[in-house]
Formats: C-alpha cells, structure tokens, sequence
C-alpha cells in the first residue's frame, strides 16, 4: 500500500473515530459504526488490515456495549439495591438518555445527564416498592445506579477512542 493511501484511510478513521466517539458518549452504537467502517474496508481493500484486527475491534465494539448496559445495574446493586432496582437502573439509563437529549438541548451533555438521572431515579423508585426500605436506603441505590451510569459513559467513550487508535494505526503502518 503506498504512502498516500495509508495517510486516506487513517485520516478516513481518524474522521469516523471523532463521530463514533461522539456517538458513543451520547448513546449511540458509536463503536459499531467505526467497526462497520473497517470492514466495509477491509472488503473493499484486503489488504489494509488482517481479520485479527477486525476481531480486536469486534471484541472493543462488544466490551463497550457490555459496559455501558451493565454499570448501571453494578452501581445499584454494590450500594445494596434489589433485583428490581438492578433492572430498573438499565431501564431507566436507557429511557433518560433518550428524554436528556430532548430536555438539555446541550450536545452530549443532555444525554449523559438523562441517562444518569433516568438510572439512579428509576433505580430509587424501584427500590422504595420493597419491603422494608427507607428513602435513605433507596437514594442509596439511586446514587450508586446513577454513578455507575455516568461511570459507563465515561468507559464507552474510552473504548471508542482505543478502537480508533486501533483502526487508524492498522491502515497506515502495513
């Protein structure tokens, strides 16, 4: 592959990884988008990474996604929460994210803000229909749901950014 075709396609990852990001911290399947992106190139252009790459990204792409549906429910559960609490704090970060968007018309900030609102409120919520708990106890829960959320942000966004490293280094070294 010659010079200017590695710098065309790093600087292509470089541009995707900056959106996929940007989706990512908001939400979205922004790592899916960058991984889509390889293999749409590496089907255009075999020889610009190996199927190892590919696999590397796809297990960056999956631990994202892990990540951020699974912190949530992790921050309720360590601060003491119930299994309906746990489920509720997944629920309510997916659901908060979607209503933050709308409600904090600032880029990004909305969404984050919403799904970490959405989490530790449902979470709260959900905890305070158990037998035997305290506000005390269910804001607790709420607190630890919505800190995990954030939390998973935070990690999705830095598994975009590995993975556009990753992309963007495997097209320009050969």
């Amino acid at each position: 592959m010659d010079l200017l075709t590695s710098i065309s396609l790093g600087s292509l990852f470089f541009v995707v990884g900056l959106v996929g990001i940007a989706l990512a911290l908001i939400g979205f399947p922004g790592t899916w988008l960058i991984l889509l992106t390889g293999v749409i190139v590496e089907f255009v252009r075999p020889e610009t990474f190996s199927w190892w790459t590919i696999g590397a990204g796809g297990l960056l792409a999956i631990a994202a996604e892990i990540s951020e549906f699974a912190a949530g429910a992790v921050g309720a559960k360590k601060a003491g929460g119930s299994k309906r609490a746990i489920w509720m704090a997944v629920l309510g970060g997916m659901v908060g994210a979607i209503v933050g968007t709308f409600v904090i018309p600032i880029p990004i900030v909305g969404t984050i803000a919403g799904a970490a609102i959405g989490s530790g409120a449902c979470a709260m919520l959900a905890e305070m229909t158990v037998d035997g708990s305290t506000i005390a106890g269910a804001g607790k829960v709420g607190g630890g749901a919505a800190i995990g959320r954030t939390l998973a942000t935070v990690f999705k966004g830095c598994f975009a950014v590995a993975l556009t490293v990753l992309m963007m280094v495997a097209a320009v070294i050969p």
